[in-house]
């Protein structure tokens, strides 16, 4: 079978980029364990692993199981804290996901606040009596929704009844 079958069948097994993160921080955890074995190999200068391993049990007074176990926790080890990099990665581009997110609805909020303010004061300017109440009540809502309006909102409200014209029927 050739390697991209087999890399995608492997892309079907894991779901998304998780899978192939776990993936990767096992075949990472494998890959240090072969470097430390073969640094080990390398040190004493004997040709089977077993031979090492007696070696090493031998040295530091423990049976050969222990040791093997002492391996298995050091490559459980090292998973581990490369699945927690691997997640802080995750946690972090999340965050600043959510951030951006944020920063855009607020955004968007104060334009949408901006536009009804806007359309609330050309209101206030039109002949017609309905439409003109129509702003200040819009003006009303805006001031009760955005308290950083309510200000200007009292100001312009204020202004507009002082004006000769308000009260007189067309």
């Amino acid at each position: 079978m050739p390697i991209p079958s087999i890399w995608a069948r492997l892309k079907e097994q894991f779901v998304g980029n998780l899978g192939f993160m776990v993936l990767g921080a096992f075949l990472m955890a494998v890959a240090l364990y072969v470097l430390v074995s073969f640094l080990t190999w390398l040190l004493y200068r004997t040709p089977g692993l077993t031979d090492v391993l007696a070696k090493m049990a031998d040295k530091f007074g423990v049976e050969t199981s222990q040791l093997l176990e002492f391996h298995a926790l050091i490559v459980g080890g090292i998973f581990i804290a490369v699945q927690l990099w691997v997640t802080y990665r995750r946690v972090s581009a999340a965050e600043s996901t959510a951030e951006a997110a944020i920063r855009t609805a607020e955004s968007t909020v104060r334009s949408n606040a901006a536009l009804l303010f806007k359309n609330a004061v050309e209101l206030l300017g039109s002949d017609v009596p309905i439409v003109q109440i129509g702003g200040i009540q819009a003006l009303g809502f805006l001031a009760r929704d955005y308290p950083e309006y309510q200000a200007a909102v009292a100001a312009i409200i204020d202004n507009y009844t002082q004006q000769p014209n308000v009260n007189q029927q067309s």
